[in-house]
């Protein structure tokens, strides 16, 4: 089918020309699919017919419209549409700009029979299915949409979606299922493992430990159908199931025997630490991806720029296609004109100083033009060049605000013993910043200056030379009125019909001219704009760089976002199960991407080792302390004094920010292990 503007209206609009459309097929084509994979409607019908459209909604059109669309498609008249007539029309409505999905999703809305067939996961003959319809799809299957909803419709969706299009083809299906079949052969069990592999919930029930350890295999293959790596972040390792029983204890956690190490110089740890690096949650990486999207935005923008340039060069040396005609037929009415004017020239000795004199005077005007088109075209490019050094000055101007922000954050700063050496070293490097950017401000504000004076000189002579040309012209149509006294009638003919031709020319290409002019002005505030956005995330991006906390270089969004995970996990839990270290495992887990393991007295070895944590032990010294622990701290206990199990592997718990701890439960943060003469160690995520 041809192109036409229907694709980009609304649903309503979309369906009231198919259904115009439908009705000049004739109804065998349809049937036999013919009609709808090739053309049976001309180039020009089709724009006629998209032109009686214009975009609208009414919700009784509407209803209408579906009604007739309905029964259009409907080619066996079974009133059911089934997967085979969906196929048929898959074309035509690529075309209109509808989805197979969003027509079903109608015909649902407006209680209109779609067969089983096509309600089923066997969609292969539509070949794709969006999102929309994927969660369709999932509904039916509670237990699936249950772990699929866990980990997130898009997230999941995407991990499919291997070609990124926003459609799930049989082939992306085919991959993960491992068969030919539609997505429903990837089992229950299999999206659950494929959730644990993605850092989710990972099970602590031992009666579930063997079942996990025989889906493995099954696990592997899908992140091998998924193309997924150990070192991508959306693929972390699972949580290392212990090899011997969980010994259970109010507070202690998961257990392989023994005491902590983590408190004395006596025993040692019973878990070390594997996996990945944490995946680099702070807000300045984020900040810089959406930095470098937007600088993307720019580069193309600008290419769009340098194109706009070459059409505007195009236009003022007549090659535009949309002024061509115009030149191609003033150039010829101006060759027959110049050959009756030089056949009687060569009769006429008043004639031919005519006619050297205007050939003197159009040489002139040719060359007065060159220097118009030189002056416009260099006035063009010098406001191009203001324009973006307005943007880089207002950038730079940004920067130097957001660092004397950034400054005044940190000299107001809680200043400790862990942070003062910190934030001195700070305040020394955002000055030595701040006046580097001003020298930068200056510098640029110099340039800028002389591009206002370049621009300035160019418009001036720009002026003078569109001022000569009005009075060349002036004189050149002086001399052509003298012509037409001095020539035959037929030559004055052919003299006028190039003069009206001439100026129908030289309006087009005023026009185009302008046109052009005002999409290279559009393009460029499209730039500003984006330079705008990226000087305002620069600003925040310098500001999150140059935060101190009261305990160093904490990053407060990793804190939030592993405080988040265990509230999610055990946040509505009132009592321990004697599952803390698992607790806490899976929240880094979920979190950050990596495994941990021992009890919760280990802790504090545990994650001593790792260079993404700091330790803050020495700067608590009470509860009140603990109590205003940020969103994300670790707090390890030693075995402390009860007739539990405490007593042998300690307790561990995550920090939410607003004095309570979470392990597999939630509790307040209190002096109770404090008073039972247990020691502890402190540790924020960085």
């Amino acid at each position: 089918m041809a192109s036409f503007e229907i694709k980009e209206t609304n649903i309503l609009t979309k369906i009231l020309f198919l259904n115009k459309y439908l009705e000049k097929i004739d109804s065998n084509d349809l049937k036999n699919g013919e009609g709808i994979l090739k053309d049976k409607i001309d180039e020009d019908e089709l724009v006629e017919l998209s032109s009686e459209f214009e975009e609208s909604y009414d919700k009784d059109k509407l209803e209408e419209a579906v009604d007739k669309l309905h029964e259009l498609m409907d080619l066996d008249k079974s009133e059911d549409i089934s997967n085979d007539e969906l196929a048929k029309f898959k074309a035509v409505l690529e075309e209109v700009g509808l989805s197979a999905g969003e027509v079903l999703e109608l015909y649902n809305s407006h209680k209109k029979d779609v067969s089983d067939d096509v309600d089923s996961l066997d969609t292969k003959e539509l070949k794709d299915i969006d999102l929309d319809r994927f969660k369709e799809i999932i509904a039916q299957y509670p237990k699936l949409q249950e772990v699929i909803e866990e980990i997130g419709y898009d997230k999941f969706f995407d991990l499919i979606d291997s070609d990124g299009d926003g459609k799930l083809s049989a082939d992306e299906i085919g991959s993960v299922s491992g068969s030919d079949d539609a997505i429903d052969d990837l089992s229950y069990s299999d999206i659950q493992n494929l959730v644990e592999e993605n850092g989710l919930e990972v099970t602590d029930n031992e009666e579930k430990i063997e079942e996990d350890l025989q889906f493995m295999e099954l696990v592997n293959k899908l992140r091998d159908a998924l193309g997924f790596t150990d070192e991508q972040e959306t693929q972390p390792e699972t949580t290392p199931v212990q090899s011997t029983p969980a010994v259970s204890s109010p507070s202690g956690g998961y257990s392989s025997g023994g005491t902590s190490g983590g408190y004395s110089s006596g025993g040692s740890s019973s878990g070390g630490v594997s996996g990945s690096q944490p995946s680099g949650l702070g807000a300045a990486q984020t900040l810089e991806e959406d930095i470098q999207k937007l600088e993307q935005e720019k580069t193309t923008k600008e290419s769009e720029l340098e194109t706009l340039n070459g059409e505007l060069s195009d236009v003022y040396d007549g090659n535009d296609p949309g002024i061509k005609e115009a030149k191609d037929a003033m150039d010829d009415a101006e060759a027959e004109y110049k050959e009756l004017l030089d056949e009687e020239a060569e009769n006429n000795p008043e004639v031919k100083a005519a006619k050297d004199e205007l050939e003197a005077k159009e040489e002139e005007i040719e060359e007065n033009e060159d220097d118009i088109k030189e002056n416009d075209t260099k006035l063009t490019e010098t406001e191009e060049k203001i324009s973006a050094k307005n943007d880089q000055i207002s950038s730079l101007e940004s920067d130097k605000s957001a660092l004397e922000a950034s400054l005044a954050t940190v000299k107001a700063t809680e200043v400790t013993e862990y942070n003062k050496e910190e934030i001195n070293a700070k305040i020394a490097e955002i000055n030595e910043k701040i006046f580097a950017k001003e020298k930068e401000i200056q510098s640029a504000k110099e340039e800028l200056e002389d591009l206002e004076t370049e621009r300035d000189k160019t418009q001036d002579a720009l002026d003078k030379a569109k001022e000569l040309n009005e009075t060349l012209k002036g004189e050149r149509d002086d001399i052509e009125e003298k012509i037409k006294d001095l020539v035959s009638t037929k030559t004055k003919e052919a003299l006028e019909k190039y003069q009206d031709l001439r100026s129908e020319y030289e309006t087009a290409k005023e026009t185009a001219i302008s046109d052009k002019k005002t999409e290279i002005t559009a393009v460029q505030d499209e730039i500003t704009t984006i330079e705008t956005k990226i000087s305002e995330l620069e600003a925040q991006k310098i500001q999150e760089e140059n935060k101190i906390s009261p305990w160093g270089q904490y990053d407060a969004e990793r804190g939030q976002a592993l405080a988040d995970a265990a509230n999610s996990l055990y946040g509505g839990v009132s009592q321990g199960g004697g599952w803390c270290a698992a607790g806490v495992s899976k929240a880094i887990q979920k979190a950050f991407g990596y495994a941990t393991s021992g009890n919760g007295c280990d802790y504090g070895n545990v994650l001593s080792q790792r260079d993404d944590w700091v330790e803050i032990t020495d700067t608590i010294h009470s509860a009140e302390d603990l109590q205003k622990l940020p969103a994300g701290a670790i707090v390890s206990w030693s075995p402390y004094n009860t007739t539990s199990l405490g007593n042998t592997y300690g307790h561990v718990y995550i920090a939410d920010g607003q004095g309570h701890g979470i392990s597999d439960f939630k509790e307040n943060i209190t002096s109770y292990y404090m008073d039972r003469d247990s020691d502890w160690r402190v540790f924020l995520p960085i």
